[in-house]
């Protein structure tokens, strides 16, 4: 690989891939693989929608395009918009654990979007 003009590495965004990347290849082209990308982006919107529901999917869905049209910079844009709601969402969640809420009333059976 010393020889090679270009060096990519697509793997899964592990933290310690890309610091063994940037160590061994400090001029590598580093890119999360699409599997991880989405899967990632579902965990996002069950967490911000709630899990499998119509809001999540309506969500992620422009986004998993946009990847897929190469507009990922728009993506990790989006992301970064959300980061403080998303660290509110961990703090009421910590709340949550030590004073739990009511649990939540069910969607009536037929419900779907």
């Amino acid at each position: 690989m010393a020889q090679a003009e270009r060096v990519l590495v697509i793997a899964d965004g592990a933290v310690w891939i890309w610091n063994l990347v940037a160590d061994r290849f400090a001029d590598a082209l580093q890119r999360l693989d699409l599997f991880h990308a989405n899967a990632y982006l579902w965990a996002v919107a069950n967490e911000i929608h709630g899990k499998g529901s119509c809001q999540a999917r309506q969500w992620v869905k422009p986004l998993l395009r946009q990847i897929r049209n190469d507009k990922v910079a728009d993506v990790i844009t989006r992301l970064q918009d959300l980061q403080p709601r998303l660290e509110t969402a961990a703090t009421k969640e910590t709340n949550a654990a030590i004073d739990p809420p009511a649990p939540p009333r069910r969607a009536p059976i037929g419900f779907s979007c």
